[in-house]
């Protein structure tokens, strides 16, 4: 091998390592936004698949996206989150700070925390008027976009198989209505069957609820608000319903009988604050963004 060739390639490695380090350079350097988050919540509404493009199309916005995993030891002592918190604040100088529902309800007073640094904070889950002390707060709203992809997925299955549709929703959630109204105006099957859980769930209603399905012929159920989803599975595994839950009820579903879920998409709701351009502003009232949801097919 002659020593112009060796040179040739000592030359290409020097530079690739060159280019590496100016590209990790400048994306280290790029503005961040940082989520702070319990596992739970990251893995029933991340897709550790797609997380990566995720990363690289914020990339392409000229931020960089960073996960903080927040440990279940730390949610459960306040002072120890907010000693977590406000060194990781400190040390990664976020532009954007964004916090789980779990993560925002037990920060939502931490007045030091969210009062006293140069960040856009942004809470998930809690009204305006209770998250006062954050910049930004996400929620979900009634025409739910998560469960109005669900109803067309559900739609396309009844174009080819016209089958009986239930859906199950909780008589104490106050935001169940708007969203069955909203599925039950979507479905071409102009006629779900509707299914109230009262307060008084028990097994035994569970079972009630699922010979009802079974002797109405239905397969498919949408429950965007339901409890006792176990018990359900428990009782139905056998009779073929296929279900459609919110993410959190996704581990409780077999994958054989699991036909989609829906989930939050935090990377798109931040959108309106990077075309927006909300900056930091402790006197600004707090700003209320739709929390935006999505469906994932099992099928």
């Amino acid at each position: 091998m002659s020593s112009r060739f060796i040179r040739l390639v000592a030359s290409i490695i020097i530079a690739f390592a060159f280019i590496c380090g100016v590209l990790t350079l400048v994306y280290f350097s790029l503005p961040t936004v940082v989520l702070f988050t319990d596992r739970y919540y990251l893995d029933m509404n991340f897709d550790r698949s797609t997380l990566l493009s995720e990363k690289a199309r914020y990339v392409l916005k000229g931020k960089r996206f960073v996960i903080d995993e927040i440990s279940y030891v730390q949610l459960s002592d306040t002072k120890s989150l907010h000693d977590y918190l406000a060194k990781r604040v400190a040390q990664l100088h976020p532009q954007i700070t964004v916090f789980s529902p779990l993560v925002t309800l037990i920060s939502s007073n931490d007045e030091q925390l969210l009062g006293a640094h140069p960040s856009v904070m942004v809470g998930i889950g809690m009204s305006p008027d209770k998250g006062t002390l954050f910049d930004v707060v996400l929620n979900t709203l009634p025409d739910d976009e998560g469960w109005l992809a669900a109803v067309t997925h559900v739609n396309e299955k009844l174009s080819y198989v016209t089958h009986p549709v239930a859906i199950l929703y909780d008589q104490n959630d106050i935001h169940a209505y708007e969203i069955v109204e909203t599925i039950t105006a979507g479905l071409e099957d102009s006629n779900p069957i509707l299914i109230e859980q009262n307060p008084q769930m028990t097994k035994s209603v569970a079972l009630q609820h699922v010979q009802k399905m079974h002797s109405l012929q239905v397969i498919t159920v949408l429950a965007p608000s339901a409890r006792y989803i176990d018990e359900y599975i428990n009782n139905s595994y056998p009779m073929g319903l296929m279900w459609i839950v919110e993410a959190q009820n996704k581990p409780i579903i077999p994958n054989d009988v699991l036909e989609g879920w829906v989930a939050d998409d935090v990377l798109l709701s931040l959108d309106p604050i990077f075309d927006v351009g909300i900056h930091f502003d402790k006197t600004a009232p707090v700003i209320e963004l739709p929390l935006r949801r999505v469906f994932h097919s099992n099928r």
